[in-house]
């Protein structure tokens, strides 16, 4: 582990380009597997969760090893914290997110022109409940585990500590470009920013990155349980 003060900083296009390009890959790659999902009748979500393996995992996972074989040395944010603590963070960010389940981006208005970037629309019915239950289950395995846990070494652990800024800034640049990685959803742009900032803020004060990760895995795996409670009603 090292010393966030002895990290070399990244310039600002570094920064940028490792925060963005992973995001482009992700998209090339869902594409690239979107037709093969339609062909094989499961739904569209099931080609970002195999995205998730197919790209956000050895992409992103790939980048820090190559650094640096032993990723843990790349990573200043290790340092723990008290139970209580967590718990603490967790009921305050549960009470933080839920005014936002019925927040409605503004961007929503401006990139309705933008093709190729959402679901392809469908009906839960027109696919078999064999196919539905095996998108959900693999949903929790790569979007409530895999995806945060990589996304946050590779975003928290590694750039954020080298991003040329003060502690505030280097936060707000951060969660910023996260929040535009995500091509897969640009309208939820705000929402993650919002959400995530303070998160993330909380993350370099405490210099534990394991507070982030418990917040999105969590949040990721309760979305990923009710779309699971969700086909098993059908």
């Amino acid at each position: 582990m090292q010393d966030v003060n002895e990290l070399k900083k990244h310039s600002a296009s570094v920064t940028i380009l490792l925060h963005l390009v992973p995001g482009l890959i992700n998209i090339a790659v869902y594409d690239s597997i979107l037709p093969l999902a339609i062909k094989l009748g499961v739904t569209s979500i099931t080609a970002y969760y195999l995205t998730v393996l197919a790209s956000i995992l050895p992409v992103q996972l790939g980048a820090l090893i190559f650094v640096d074989f032993n990723i843990f040395k790349l990573i200043p944010y290790l340092k723990k914290s008290k139970v209580f603590e967590y718990l603490a963070f967790m009921v305050v960010f549960v009470a933080y997110v839920l005014p936002f389940v019925r927040y409605k981006p503004i961007e929503n208005n401006y990139i309705w022109f933008v093709p190729g970037f959402k679901w392809r629309e469908y009906t839960l019915t027109k696919f078999s409940k064999g196919s539905l239950i095996f998108t959900s289950l693999l949903g929790m395995f790569t979007h409530g585990i895999i995806a945060p846990l990589t996304e946050e070494f590779y975003f928290r652990g590694y750039l954020l500590p080298r991003i040329n800024l003060s502690p505030f800034w280097a936060v707000v640049v951060n969660t910023a470009l996260f929040s535009f990685y995500d091509l897969f959803s640009p309208w939820g742009f705000s929402r993650r920013l919002f959400i995530m900032l303070p998160v993330y803020y909380w993350v370099m004060k405490k210099n534990n990155i394991k507070f982030s990760i418990a917040a999105r895995m969590s949040a990721n795996l309760f979305y990923s349980s009710i779309n699971l409670n969700a086909v098993l009603s059908l």
